[in-house]
């Protein structure tokens, strides 16, 4: 009696975990509850197991990952503003050329009415005391940006590689498992 109702409990455990996952497939996928939920391929043949090494499947998920592609982008860009933002406390130099071909040319002295050739060249230095005062603030808020998003990718990366991990280990786990239990079938069979 006891075992017959310790195996009912485990039956009824086994729905609900079953009847949960299919929810929590529903959910993911955002699969209404009329849709029938099918394998996309047969469950009667094994899959291959799973080879390579898990440093490969790492750095292929580093590569192909849209967040950690994100997030490269937006640290690059926060460090690139932040130079940005340093340039613009620096004196501007900025070289200068005028070429004037006129009639009359107000240049010449006396002025002729003859078309005439002059040109000039100079450099020039710009600078704002208030654009470097102000900008210091600028600088320093944007590098603690950059330092903060560069700190997130460094995190977002280690999150990739345990889960990368995680996932490895648990396909490797998982041929183990079914060629134990398919051996486990077996002899249950003869048996």
């Amino acid at each position: 009696g006891t075992n017959v109702t310790s195996a009912e409990l485990q039956v009824v455990h086994a729905k609900n975990l079953a009847d949960l996952a299919e929810k929590q497939m529903r959910v993911a996928m955002h699969a209404k509850d009329e849709e029938s939920l099918v394998p996309g391929e047969s469950l009667e043949v094994n899959p291959v197991p799973i080879t390579g090494n898990v440093r490969a499947y790492i750095d292929e998920a580093l590569s192909a990952r849209m967040e950690v592609r994100s997030i490269d982008a937006n640290a690059a860009a926060a460090e690139q503003q932040a130079k940005a933002a340093f340039a613009g406390q620096l004196p501007v130099v900025s070289g200068v050329a005028d070429l004037i071909y006129a009639n009359p040319n107000s240049r010449l002295f006396p002025p002729t009415q003859e078309w005439f050739p002059t040109w000039d060249a100079g450099v020039r230095i710009t600078w704002s005391p208030n654009d470097t005062f102000v900008g210091g603030y600028n600088v320093t808020d944007l590098k603690a940006r950059a330092a903060q998003l560069a700190a997130q990718r460094g995190t977002l990366r280690d999150n990739v590689e345990i889960e990368v991990t995680q996932a490895f280990n648990n396909v490797r786990e998982s041929d183990v498992s079914l060629t134990s239990a398919k051996t486990e079938l077996e002899s249950a069979e003869e048996a």
